[in-house]
C-alpha cells in the first residue's frame, strides 16, 4: 500500500498554529531582562507556522459560510486571504 498518512485536522492545526506567551519578558514587575528583546519563538520555524491570537476564531470552519450579521463588521483574516 501506498497510502500517505496524515495527522487529523485539529492536529495539523494545533502544530501549525503558535500561541504567544502571556508574559514573555517574565512575571509582571520583574527586572529579569528588562533590557533585552523579546523572543517569542527560541526554535527555528517550521513551514506553515504563524502565531494565532487570542481574539480568534476557534473553528474557522463553522463560520465560513455564515454572513456577518452586523452591518460593516470586518471579515476575518483567513477568509480575505483565502479569497485572493
Amino acid at each position: 500500500m501506498t497510502d500517505n498518512y496524515h495527522d487529523f485536522l485539529n492536529v495539523e492545526k494545533q502544530r501549525h498554529s503558535l500561541i504567544p506567551e502571556e508574559f514573555p519578558e517574565g512575571s509582571y514587575g520583574s527586572s529579569r531582562a528588562a533590557s533585552s528583546p523579546v523572543e517569542n519563538k527560541s526554535s527555528d520555524w517550521k513551514e506553515g507556522q504563524s502565531f494565532q491570537s487570542a481574539f480568534n476564531y476557534e473553528n474557522k470552519s463553522l463560520q465560513e459560510n455564515l454572513p456577518r450579521q452586523y452591518p460593516g463588521a470586518a471579515v476575518p483574516e483567513d477568509l480575505k486571504k483565502r479569497k485572493q
